[in-house]
């Protein structure tokens, strides 16, 4: 919850895990990461603030919000299960 907060400016009502954790390399750093995928309810009132290190942000359905996974196999792997 205050990671989001910290990104977005905005505080979920709800926040949910998902099935998905990825784990990724970096070489520069020599070190696996791994990132799992969260998901928050924000009334769709809520403004929220972009800092630097975002672009965009676009309120989705739960079918969008699963196209826009850009982890390899993300989309098929939770067709059914977010």
């Amino acid at each position: 919850m205050r990671e989001v907060q910290e990104e977005t400016g905005a505080l979920p009502a709800r926040l949910y895990n998902t099935p998905l954790t990825n784990v990724f390399y970096l070489s520069a750093d020599d070190a696996a990461n791994v990132s799992p995928v969260l998901a928050a309810l924000l009334d769709k009132k809520t403004e929220v603030k972009l800092f630097r290190e975002h672009a965009a942000f676009a309120w989705l359905g739960k079918d969008e919000a699963i196209s826009r996974l850009v982890w390899p196999g993300a989309e098929e792997r939770h067709s059914d299960g977010v």
